[in-house]
């Protein structure tokens, strides 16, 4: 008589680590509804101070290079000379906002592709693809000139994946509230409440910069967000 082995219950640990991802999911939902809701009154306060945008981008990869490597993901950072040590900024809400793209970036790249997050240090009167050019960065298409033609001197972040790419009829859609794009037949376990990159635009437009994204179906997308240098136009609230 063949006999067949006990299969292993659940253990007490695992029961709470199921626990743990299910009340840190809503903890999660709950702060976005409440971040969207504080954009949308005009209260979402914005409190920067110097900070080396170089060591904010390092502690974000140590985060997600696990996640990245389940995928077998390449995870890396490319980062100009010229970017300052020291920049006005709200690091807990930038990183909420690299959160959102670097999670996005990764969900949706397939098994042994890439992400690679650049820095770069955009100066008025020189165009963007000058710029990225002198860094051998690789997008999947240009970034627009028309965006940072009239930036003062700003921080440019991009986050550059090879994955799936976006429509152009989808771009418009990507930073409304509770929108979110129809890419369960690409990703089926796709999940999120359609708040993240909103509530990012709002976290940019406090900083009074910019945020965007070009994109290529089957080649890739770049998320880019500008931060300008200077302190002189600071703003404490965005509004959406």
């Amino acid at each position: 008589m063949k006999k067949h082995g006990k299969k292993p219950g659940t253990s007490p640990k695992q029961y709470v680590d199921i626990i743990y991802q299910n009340s840190s999911g809503m903890l999660d939902l709950v702060n976005d509804i409440l971040d969207a809701a504080k954009i949308q009154a005009g209260k979402f306060e914005i409190s920067r101070e110097p900070a080396d945008i170089a060591e904010v981008l390092e502690n974000r990869l140590a985060f997600f290079n696990i996640s990245a490597a389940d995928k077998k993901i390449r995870l890396q950072t490319v980062g100009s000379e010229k970017v300052p040590k020291s920049i006005p900024l709200d690091v807990q809400r930038v990183k909420q906002v690299l959160n959102n793209l670097l999670s996005n970036a990764i969900k949706f790249t397939t098994d042994g592709g890439s992400v690679t997050i650049s820095t770069i240090m955009h100066e008025p009167g020189i165009p963007i693809s000058t710029e990225v050019g002198k860094m051998k960065l690789q997008l999947p298409d240009s970034l627009p000139e028309a965006v940072f033609a009239s930036l003062p001197q700003s921080l440019v972040v991009t986050v550059t994946d090879s994955g799936i790419g976006i429509d152009t009829a989808n771009m418009p859609k990507l930073f409304s509230k509770f929108k979110q794009l129809d890419n369960k037949t690409l990703v089926p376990n796709s999940k999120g409440t359609g708040l993240g990159l909103a509530i990012a635009k709002g976290i940019i437009d406090g900083h009074g910069g910019s945020i965007g994204v070009v994109s290529r179906v089957g080649v890739g997308s770049t998320f880019y967000f500008t931060i300008p240098i200077a302190d002189t136009s600071l703003k404490e609230i965005a509004t959406v």
